[in-house]
């Protein structure tokens, strides 16, 4: 019958249905347990990805027994929840980073914004600002990025800020090397009129003329490094000339000149007596005071002063000078050490420190050369007149020391150089 029939087919359906509702909590409950291991999964971004996909399928999936489809909705429901929450803090965490990144940024280019260059103005100064300027941007390139509407402008700025600094210090070498050209220039004028004088025999004239130009050349700076010996020793050469031939056309020294000689001939020759002799307690005692006799004498003819003070100087040298030396060469370890430091910093500070030097060794032979003239000029034949002779004889004598430690000092800054050009 038809009711049968109804009753049968009804059956078959309900069958079927079951089926449906056993086959889509079996799906379901395979898509909760993706959803719940993706709760675990570090990569946030990922876990949300494909949690969208997995929501798809759920949409496309059929419904399950009246009875589990509020369990089984909550458990994938709870599983999405978890997802979304750490998708939406990672945002959060990223958000907050990009704004850290941000103030990082703006800091630094408040540091590169700060710097004042009025007062580096010399080339060691602009190197260690430069080594400061690079930490700043190694730092820089160690943050991360900020939000993007606002990390293009950052960086403008950052980039402004850097241009402006080595803009600043290309300008600033320029100008130190026209510098350098200029005085170059002025002190090859200068030398060039030394030069035209050096056979003049208007003795007074002349003599001022030179002293305002050796006067003149102490306050020009520093010319380049390649021309500086060169040019220093034409000029002090051309001196030199004009005032030997003052001394020797003024004729015979004075008797007391001649008497100091003798006296000092005399000194040399205990000391050469005293050299002979084996060391003995009191050695000291007699060196001091035949130093000071010898220093108690006044000036010997300008023709035989190199020669007896070299012999005076070969001989005690060995004897009471040999403190002084030992002295030296403490002074030039010390050094040493010092430029070894330097040495880290690379050639641009052994050659900033030996500029220094340079202009130091300029500056005392300009002083030795104003002692040199102005003793020409003393008159020797008063009591006063000889006092302040031997003083600045002792000065003098104590400037070529010190311009001959100094000029160790240059040479070892030289060998330190070719040192690290060879390692390159």
């Amino acid at each position: 019958s038809l009711v049968e029939q109804f009753y049968d087919l009804k059956q078959i359906n309900d069958e079927f249905r079951a089926y449906d509702f056993k086959k889509n909590l079996e799906a379901k409950e395979e898509l909760i347990h993706q959803a719940e291991v993706l709760t675990e999964n570090a990569d946030v971004i990922h876990s949300f990805r494909v949690l969208q996909e997995l929501h798809h399928q759920w949409r496309e999936l059929g419904p399950v027994a009246r009875e589990l489809r509020e369990e089984v909705w909550a458990r994938f429901k709870a599983a999405s929840t978890a997802i979304n929450k750490k998708y939406q803090e990672h945002f959060e965490k990223q958000k907050m980073r990009e704004q850290e990144n941000l103030a990082a940024k703006t800091l630094l280019c408040e540091e590169m914004e700060a710097i004042d260059t009025s007062g580096l103005n010399s080339l060691a100064k602009w190197d260690e600002q430069t080594k400061a300027v690079l930490e700043i941007q190694a730092k820089w390139k160690t943050i991360g990025y900020a939000r993007r509407s606002d990390n293009e402008k950052i960086y403008e700025r950052f980039r402004a800020a850097c241009d402006d600094y080595f803009n600043k210090k290309t300008a600033f070498f320029k100008g130190k090397r026209e510098e350098l050209t200029d005085n170059y220039k002025k002190k090859l004028a200068m030398v060039e009129e030394a030069e035209s004088l050096q056979e003049s025999s208007d003795w007074k004239e002349t003599s001022t003329r030179l002293a305002e130009l050796q006067k003149k050349w102490k306050t020009i700076g520093a010319v380049p490094h390649r021309y500086s010996d060169e040019i220093w020793k034409r000029f002090t050469t051309a001196c030199d000339a004009f005032f030997k031939r003052k001394k020797d056309e003024q004729g015979d020294m004075r008797s007391e000149e001649r008497e100091n000689l003798k006296s000092k001939k005399a000194i040399i020759a205990e000391l050469e007596t005293l050299d002979s002799e084996e060391a003995s307690e009191g050695i000291i005692d007699r060196l001091n005071a035949l130093a000071g006799r010898w220093n108690s004498i006044g000036f010997v003819p300008f023709r035989e002063k190199d020669t007896i003070n070299k012999a005076y100087r070969k001989l005690i040298d060995g004897l009471y000078d040999k403190l002084n030396i030992e002295r030296s060469n403490r002074r030039l370890e010390g050094y040493n050490a010092s430029l070894e430091q330097l040495e880290g910093g690379g050639k641009g500070q052994l050659y900033d420190e030996r500029d220094r030097m340079t202009r130091i060794l300029d500056r005392m032979r300009n002083e030795l050369q104003t002692y040199t003239n102005n003793l020409g000029f003393l008159n020797i034949s008063s009591k006063s007149g000889n006092s302040l002779m031997r003083e600045m004889e002792r000065k003098k004598e104590k400037l070529e020391e010190d311009i001959r430690l100094m000029i160790e000092k240059i040479k070892l800054i030289d060998k330190k150089v070719e040192e690290l050009n060879s390692k390159e």
